[in-house]
């Protein structure tokens, strides 16, 4: 997560230190499915083409029965995809994390420091001191406006800032075992989860050759043991040989639901593992992290900046404690179906999901389990209630683009960008305001029209739908790539724009206008 927060940072041209025990990449996966979401902030971060040889679709995942029986079936998302990118990934975290450290090399506003320790920290409103121990064991200081604490399940900094966690209730010891094949071996196309209450198991389907099994450990047995060799191939032996595939790493983990009660302490504010601990079922641990990464820096960015007050970094927990909370609890509900060990209840849960099987209702699209941000610096109407699509991750089209096909961020940037339906109006108005918070306009060509001027033509129409669907003919994004909010009307456009200049708190500094808020551009 921080090498990820540091390349934001860097993207923004933002003075930062990155600190990390480790002296060189973890060389084991850890994570190994993100979403689309993901991909795209890596996208912006210039990691798009590093990352295609690591990565695959993530497969549709299969609940199966002791005997066989299909129980659920999570799908993905058709194509044309909404974000340009397979809504779900598998990928080689070892890979991931080296493509970030070298990414890191081409932002001279980022200082790397490897294999050194953050021992303590003290904390205030104005600057915040760490205390840190050297690659050589010599120790120092290191004092910052502003703290991101992306040190992990353990985080000492969640606890130098006494933030405490709130517990979920979800506790259970598994075994993570990754394997690199040989050779040619018949294995599910599919991933599994095996709701099998003698020992509940998942099976992933990894990229090239690597396959993961999760095993539930039983009662009495010793996380010590099971990670031996020969234990490991007797739990593997119902799909492999010792000689189809080399054990690349196993290890056991007590699966948590954990979130932090609070996620910010003066100016240090918790990312990843140190807010909140996620079961692995629906591949979303590091997805939220990285979801963290881009909502607060952006906001650090606009407010370094003097393009927003720093009253906005509130807004930071507000949008993703409770964001991810429901994801966590969404994941537990899954992991209590699997985990399931008692033969009565599990014959019980059995004969309901086939039920749901029969009916329709046990198949559904993996994206929606995750919800749309509810609260923090989105768009509401005069009702107060949020406009819509605010909140929802926006859309990344392929635009046709001087003849060639482009993902939209590639063209239109990945600041603030205000899309415009093709009749919608674009007045002087609204460019003095775009200007004031380095707001980006486009207009979308009439799909009947599409080479008419500099308009966006997209491929598959997808802005032009979603407008049309939600009854809108303008939709601002922000640097986060999340909606901030849409409206309908001959001034929708100017509406946006300055209720996002009143909600990011900056007085005009040349007196001009009324709007109480407004940024200067940089």
């Amino acid at each position: 997560m921080g090498a990820v927060a540091a390349n934001l940072l860097g993207l923004a041209g933002i003075n930062a230190i990155a600190v990390d025990a480790l002296p060189a990449v973890w060389s084991t996966p850890r994570a190994i499915g993100m979403d689309h979401e993901v991909m795209r902030i890596l996208q912006s971060i210039g990691m798009a083409d590093a990352m295609a040889a690591h990565m695959d679709e993530y497969r549709p995942s299969e609940y199966r029965s002791a005997d066989g029986r299909l129980l659920r079936r999570f799908d993905t998302l058709p194509e044309p995809y909404p974000l340009a990118w397979p809504p779900n990934i598998v990928f080689v975290q070892p890979e991931l994390e080296r493509a970030l450290r070298e990414r890191l090399a081409a932002h001279r506003s980022i200082e790397v420091r490897l294999g050194h320790k953050v021992v303590s920290a003290s904390l205030s409103a104005d600057e915040s001191r760490l205390g840190v121990q050297g690659a050589t064991g010599a120790p120092y200081d290191i004092n910052a406006r502003y703290v991101l604490a992306c040190d992990g399940a353990a985080s000492l900094l969640r606890e130098a800032a006494r933030l405490s966690l709130e517990d979920l209730q979800f506790d259970e010891p598994w075994l993570v075992v990754d394997v690199l094949l040989h050779v040619d071996v018949e294995l599910p196309e599919v991933n599994i989860q095996f709701c099998d209450p003698a020992r509940p198991m998942t099976y992933v389907r990894g990229p090239g050759r690597l396959r993961r099994w999760e095993i539930m450990l039983l009662p009495g047995e010793d996380p010590a043991r099971v990670v031996h060799a020969d234990v490991l191939w007797v739990l593997l032996e119902r799909w492999l040989k010792p000689t189809q595939a080399t054990i690349w790493r196993a290890a056991c983990y007590r699966f948590h639901a954990l979130v932090a009660q609070r996620w910010r302490q003066h100016n240090l504010f918790l990312l990843g593992d140190a807010a909140h601990q996620t079961p692995p079922f629906i591949a979303q641990g590091m997805s939220q992290g990285v979801r963290d990464a881009a909502n607060i820096v952006w906001k650090l960015a606009a407010v370094l900046d003097r393009r927003a007050s720093p009253a906005i970094l509130d807004s930071y927990e507000a949008e993703r404690r409770p964001n991810v909370r429901s994801v966590i609890e969404t994941t537990k509900r899954l992991g209590e179906v699997i985990c399931e060990r008692d033969p009565d209840r599990a014959a019980a849960r059995d004969r309901r999901m086939l039920d749901e099987m029969a009916t329709g209702a046990g198949r559904l699209i993996r994206q929606s389990l995750l919800p749309p941000l509810r609260g923090g610096l989105l768009h509401r109407g005069p009702n107060g209630e949020l406009s819509v699509g605010a909140g929802e991750p926006a859309l990344q089209p392929w635009l046709e683009h001087g003849g060639v096909k482009r993902r939209a961020d590639d063209v239109t940037g990945v600041g603030f960008r205000l899309f415009l339906s093709h009749d919608a109006s674009r007045s002087a108005a609204l460019e003095r305001c775009a200007q004031r918070l380095d707001l980006a306009v486009f207009k979308l060509a009439d799909p009947d029209d599409p080479g008419v001027g500099d308009r966006l033509y997209e491929t598959h129409g997808l802005w032009a739908q979603w407008l049309v669907r939600r009854g809108a003919n303008a939709v601002l994004v922000r640097p986060d790539h999340m909606i901030y909010g849409s409206a309908m009307g001959p001034d929708s456009g100017i509406a946006l724009a300055q209720a996002l200049e009143r909600d990011l708190g900056i007085e005009h500094r040349d007196g001009s206008g009324p709007v109480s808020a407004a940024c200067a551009a940089p």
